[in-house]
Parts: C-alpha cells; sequence; structure tokens
C-alpha cells in the first residue's frame, strides 16, 4: 500500500511504524504510544502527524537521513505543488501533495516499501 492510497491519518500511522519502526503500546491509563524497539515512549498515538507538524516531520527527515537516505524537494508554485523525492542508490521513493508535509510522508513511506520489497 502506497501513502498516495492513504488519508492523512493512514499516512501518518504508517509512517510511524514503517519509516520510523515504532509500534502502538496502550499504558495502564488507557493512553497508546507510539514506541520504538527499546521501549521508549515517542509520542501519543493522537499527536503523531507528520503530514502537518514540522517538528514531527523533522523527525521523519532526520530517520531516513540516518538510514542514508537523500533528498530532493521541489515547491511548484503557484500550483501549488510540493515533490519529495527520496534516493538511495537506483531506490526511489516519490511523494507529491499541495502539502510539503504530506508529500514528505508520502515519499518516505514509498521509498521505505521499496527496500523491503527488494
Amino acid at each position: 500500500m502506497t501513502g498516495v492510497e492513504l488519508n492523512e491519518t493512514e499516512l501518518n500511522d504508517a509512517v510511524a511504524s514503517e519509516v520510523m519502526g515504532w509500534h502502538k503500546y496502550t499504558d495502564g491509563i488507557l493512553r497508546t504510544w507510539w514506541i520504538g524497539a527499546e521501549g521508549q515512549h515517542h509520542t501519543l498515538v493522537e499527536l503523531w502527524n507528520p503530514c502537518q507538524d514540522w517538528a514531527h516531520t523533522g523527525k521523519v527527515l532526520d530517520k531516513m537521513n540516518e538510514r542514508g537516505w537523500h533528498l530532493t524537494f521541489t515547491w511548484y508554485y503557484p500550483a501549488p505543488i510540493a515533490r519529495a523525492h527520496f534516493t538511495k542508490g537506483d531506490i526511489y521513493g516519490v511523494g507529491e501533495d499541495k502539502s510539503p508535509g504530506v508529500a514528505i510522508c508520502r515519499a518516505a513511506l514509498e521509498a521505505v516499501e521499496r527496500i523491503k520489497k527488494g
């Protein structure tokens, strides 16, 4: 499933699990968190929004950079259309949307999915 087929909430969740490597955990007072492999709490599920929150988008960009991905970003005006393109060797992921955060999330998700497919 590519990011193009997902609404923003689904895209945020897919980026958390597939790109960031997090999984959901519900604590004793019924709050659901995104947590990492080492068990560290990252953020409440309902607050994670890399499609619209630039601090969260930055975490996605940091994760992709850590994994060796290179980003090319283009903003077409006055359309407005944002295009994000992650590359790593001959593997790539492309995302396009009127929202830069959504374009970045779509590209990151597609790139990670292509790696998994081999």
